[in-house]
């Protein structure tokens, strides 16, 4: 297993297959408040996303979507918890999206949220 940079608070969540935007889902995804990599706490341990404002052409997301990343260090944990890194993703979360119109049309689009930048470079774990 490679060893990739440890996430940390602010690190950058990337939607795929969808234009949209994801956050840490606050008070539930909190990141440690022992330990640091390049003086920011670092994310360990499951972790929730909450996905926002997805569109697919005209169709745009009528309400939020939930998902967990999923952790792949095996090494390294902090907080008695794995840590998260740069590719962690989540499975696919289905978002209701909806096409404007009378009457308007919905859909589910299947997206992934991925650690695409961890925030910081130095810390690595395997």
């Amino acid at each position: 297993m490679a060893n990739l940079p440890v996430a940390v608070l602010g690190c950058t969540l990337t939607v795929s297959n969808a234009s949209g935007q994801a956050i840490m889902t606050p008070l539930v995804s909190l990141p440690s408040t022992t330990t640091m990599a390049e003086s920011i706490f670092v994310y360990s341990g499951d972790k929730n996303v909450t996905v926002t404002a997805c569109s697919d052409g005209a169709y745009v997301q009528s309400a939020p979507a939930f998902g967990d990343l999923e952790i792949t260090a095996e090494k390294v944990k902090v907080d008695d918890a794995f840590v998260l890194r740069v590719t962690d993703k989540t499975q696919d979360i289905s978002v209701t999206v909806v096409e404007p119109g009378s009457p308007p049309k919905t859909k589910n689009i299947n997206v992934t949220v991925t650690i695409t930048d961890a925030g910081q470079t130095k810390v690595l774990a395997g």
